[in-house]
């Protein structure tokens, strides 16, 4: 359930898009970690076939077709070896018609 104060904007009037990053999982070629650390190529992990052709990042946007979220595009990320292992939801809403400050620069997926 959601809370009383964040339910009445949670939806397609208020909402431009939501976008949801999980950095974790994917192919990659042998590289540096940003603190010097060398790491192997996804293929040369221990239990990984040689001719792996797993995918190592996807991106997709999706439309939920509901009365909540009719034309609100859902952006989801994944991929493995990226900057950080995290998870993270944004939600981006729509501006305000007479805002007193310029677009921002985070506007669709």
């Amino acid at each position: 359930m959601l809370n009383g104060v964040i339910e009445p904007i949670w939806n397609r009037r208020y909402v431009d898009h939501v976008q949801i990053t999980v950095a974790e999982r994917g192919q990659y070629e042998t590289g540096v970690m940003p603190d010097g650390t060398r790491v192997p190529a996804y293929r040369q992990k221990p239990g990984v076939a040689a001719d792996s052709r797993i995918e190592t990042f996807v991106a997709l946007k999706l439309m939920i077709d509901s009365w909540r979220w009719g034309g609100v595009p859902f952006c989801l990320r994944t991929g493995k070896r990226l900057p950080g292992r995290f998870t993270e939801v944004m939600v981006q809403y729509k501006h305000a018609p007479n805002a007193a400050f310029k677009r921002s620069i985070l506007t669709g997926c």
